[in-house]
């Protein structure tokens, strides 16, 4: 996550890539977080790009965060478009009446043929 304050963002799109031009009047403050547990964390599966789904301690991590970062301003929260880093956001956000922006380029790694199997699988690969 983080925050975007005073600045212009200007997208333009050309075929299937898009240029981000970036006029900075301030300095950025950037909140990097991770989703919530998962299922998937705790059955110690690789997810790599698999939407994953969070456990009710997940949930309730979500929203120990939120509570924490509640009086901090955000202009806009950027998101994985996986499903447990939006769930994840959703939560955070709700306290900052802001924009999620959902970003696939910001997704975990695609680990191929090791991905949905044990994570020992592929630390012995």
């Amino acid at each position: 996550m983080f925050t975007m304050r005073r600045y212009e963002i200007i997208i333009k799109q050309k075929k299937e890539e898009c240029k981000i031009i970036r006029k900075f009047a301030f300095m950025i403050q950037l909140y990097i977080t991770r989703h919530g547990q998962t299922e998937e964390n705790l059955r110690r599966i690789l997810q790599g790009q698999m939407p994953g789904h969070l456990t009710q301690e997940g949930i309730h991590q979500a929203e120990e965060l939120r509570e924490r970062l509640k009086d901090i301003p955000f202009d806009c929260i950027f998101t994985s478009d996986l499903k447990r880093a939006k769930d994840s956001a959703l939560i955070i956000a709700q306290p900052h009446q802001c924009p999620i922006i959902e970003e696939h380029l910001l997704r975990e790694r695609d680990f191929g043929i090791h991905t949905c199997g044990p994570y020992l699988k592929i630390s012995h690969a």
